[in-house]
């Protein structure tokens, strides 16, 4: 269960100054039919109709803003053209951009609700709707989880493709073969509990696919999957926007104030985890590195299939990229822009074959800084980017816009609805009711003179405990003149509790045997209610639904 901020403890206190969510609001949606959308889709409609732009900073001037979006509209044309289809033109460059993304996995319907929000917010205000494709993340498996039933039980079941999962970059993940793809889809059909017609129409385009690519084949076949839905929001991998000089422009400002940036990026981080009191120095991200001889940006570093390494770079005048095959020293350009500054680390890094990815916070950071107009973020990365605030205030003086958007969106399966209580629940209920048995009573008990007195005895007792704890806090602090007495009545009103347990046992033992039914099929109701499957494993009539409720920006009925 991810972590939701307090807002009494916000590390970058909330103003009305800028448009974001409130963080008491950011509440992961986990009933069926929830959608979170805040703020209002009104609120973040009428920013991208005003064309919100930050203030002018380098990297944030009209001139660095046009050529960094100009980058991205070549990324999604080149895009556009891999998955076969028309690009939008370069008309779009006129308009407001709203801009959601996520790795390029099979993402459940809460994400996805991003990707309807980013459309339907360009719809409302004739914007431009744009799908980050997170491709230089690693996969945690290749295939997706499924419900099943198994000797009559339902369960959740991965099926993959290849059991082999490869640690480099999804950008470099080959789509599965023909025959693998179509074992993998025989498999999943063959599971009695996936039927949906939304899955028959997405596994069609997925063994329609011919890219010899994983990025490329799953997005070509969501993107049409989403078009026949109404949905009109282009698709453009992160790898092919960190290739350009907008983004490299953007490192080398990094670089450039490394010193400074890396000192206030710790700063925040710890500020943070003070706030939400998290002892792992490891949460929600670990601190850059700063040592004598390097510092750590934000940033990975890796040649073409390679693992990715953090980007150091050297302490000194002249500073060096730092690489496993040995350090790259970086040209002094005191006079270029940032955008002039990214084609000269383009070309460098080109002769060497290495590629700079960012990490969560600078891909955040670059993506509202100079290009969107308005930001659509999930559960986690609205968390998170409460520090991308923090910074953005302490280095530019400014935060754009963004809003957080999810959904709790679970499939009709047996048991999704069935207990209202939890095995937690139930637990303390019965711990509760052992040490308070007067609310387990039956009320046939209530006339009987043997338990009313149990029951008078047991106030009393409780009366004189709570006195003479008064009555200690009156002399003064750390009084504890009456203790040897109260433990004596403690002593008392344990055994009256047990001397009125036996009156409880229908009350007890109904919630033993629902605890029992509950442990049992524990699996059962853990994979009824699991948020996270595919999101085209739902029947079409719910994926038009869940478009509906988050255009309409309220829950399903």
């Amino acid at each position: 269960m991810k972590k939701t901020i307090d807002s009494s403890a916000d590390i970058f206190p909330f103003t009305d100054r800028y448009i974001r969510p409130r963080p008491d609001h950011i509440l992961t949606p986990r009933r069926h039919g929830m959608v979170l959308f805040e703020p209002p889709a009104a609120t973040l409609a009428a920013a991208l109709a005003a064309q919100a732009v930050p203030a002018a900073t380098p990297l944030t001037s009209s001139d660095f803003r046009r050529q960094a979006r100009e980058d991205l509209l070549s990324s999604i044309q080149e895009h556009a053209l891999a998955i076969g289809i028309a690009g939008p033109t370069d008309d779009i460059l006129t308009l407001p951009w709203v801009i959601t993304g996520h790795q390029v996995e099979f993402y459940h319907a809460g994400v996805w609700a991003k990707v309807i929000a980013a459309d339907h917010l360009a719809q409302t205000a004739n914007a431009v709707a744009i799908d980050l494709l997170v491709d230089h993340d690693v996969l945690a498996h290749l295939g997706l989880e499924v419900p099943m039933m198994d000797s009559g039980h339902l369960a959740r079941q991965r099926i993959t493709w290849d059991e082999h999962t490869p640690s480099v970059a999804a950008e470099f993940i080959t789509a599965p073969t023909p025959l693998k793809r179509q074992r993998w889809m025989d498999a999943i059909n063959s599971t009695s509990l996936v039927k949906s017609d939304a899955w028959k129409d997405f596994s069609s385009r997925l063994s329609a696919g011919r890219a010899s690519d994983y990025v490329t084949w799953l997005s070509q076949a969501r993107f049409g999957f989403e078009a026949s839905l109404g949905l009109k929001v282009w698709h453009a991998p992160c790898s092919r926007l960190c290739q350009k000089p907008a983004w490299l422009g953007f490192v080398t400002a990094w670089i450039a104030q490394a010193e400074a940036w890396t000192a206030q990026y710790n700063a925040a981080l710890h500020r943070y985890r003070v706030a939400q009191h998290i002892r792992n120095a490891a949460q929600p991200m670990p601190d850059l590195v700063l040592s004598a001889q390097a510092l750590e940006l934000p940033f990975w570093i890796y040649g073409p299939g390679q693992p990715r390494s953090r980007l150091l770079i050297s302490r000194g005048p002249g500073p060096s990229l730092m690489t496993p095959a040995g350090p790259i020293v970086l040209p002094v350009m005191r006079d270029a822009d940032c955008y002039q500054q990214g084609q000269a680390l383009s070309q460098l890094l080109a002769r060497h074959n290495l590629a700079i990815r960012p990490r969560a916070l600078t891909l955040t950071m670059f993506a509202r800084l100079a290009l969107a107009n308005v930001f659509i973020h999930g559960i986690g990365g609205a968390i998170y980017d409460q520090i991308t605030d923090h910074l953005m205030e302490s280095f530019f003086g400014i935060v754009p816009p963004y809003g957080c958007v999810s959904a709790g969106w679970l499939l009709d399966l047996p048991g999704r609805d069935e207990s209202p209580v939890s095995i937690a629940d139930l637990r303390w209920q019965h711990h509760h009711l052992r040490h308070n048995p007067q609310l387990a009573l039956p009320r046939e008990y209530e006339s009987d003179p043997a338990v009313r007195g149990l029951l008078h005895a047991r106030r009393e007792n409780i009366r004189m405990i709570r006195d003479s704890l008064q009555a200690d806090r009156r002399v003064g602090r750390g009084c504890r003149d009456g203790a040897a007495a109260r433990r004596s009545w403690f002593r008392e009103l344990h055994q009256i509790n047990q001397r009125l347990l036996p009156h409880t046992q229908p009350t007890l033992q109904a919630i033993d045997q629902q605890l029992a039914y509950l442990r049992l099929h524990a699996v059962e109701l853990t994979a009824a209610k699991w948020r996270e499957y595919f999101f085209a494993l739902h029947p079409m009539t719910s994926l038009h639904t869940l478009i509906r409720s988050v255009r309409e920006n309220r829950p399903a009925t």
